[in-house]
């Protein structure tokens, strides 16, 4: 059965909407809403960082304070650097990846994918998201 280019396309959305929606929020991570400012951001994260560190818990619940240590930090990291922070909210943690493996959000395109121009790097970026999926399974 062939489908067309428009149910793919839906499909293909759909499951860009699942597979993010899969991921770490590091909003959730700190206790905060999407919309919360920088001093709300750092504020969460010391208060959380001083809770789970590795060193200010009991020995026994080390390895779980350690998880979540790394957990808040990753999500501070991200959401303390603006440029990070945008990219984040818009295409989520493998926007973030991305762009650590050197996508430049203003320039378009995605690595390796030659440039695309704007309408065709969400294009790229679904394709390379269903790709996940698809090899995760």
């Amino acid at each position: 059965m062939l489908l067309s280019s428009r149910t793919l396309l839906i499909w293909a959305l759909f499951l860009m909407g699942v597979v993010v929606g899969m991921g770490q929020n590091y909003y959730q991570d700190l206790g905060l809403a999407k919309k919360a400012s920088d001093k709300e951001i750092k504020k969460a994260y010391r208060k959380l960082a001083l809770k789970y560190h590795p060193d200010k818990v009991p020995e026994d619940e080390r390895k779980k304070a350690e998880e979540k240590f790394l957990k808040v930090s990753e999500a501070y990291a991200v959401l303390s650097d603006p440029e990070k922070r945008k990219v984040y909210d818009q295409y989520g943690k493998k926007g973030i990846e991305a762009m650590e493996k050197g996508w430049k959000p203003n320039e378009g395109g995605f690595p390796g994918g030659g440039g695309g121009g704007g309408g065709m790097s969400i294009v790229y970026f679904v394709f390379i998201l269903l790709l996940d999926f698809v090899t995760q399974q």
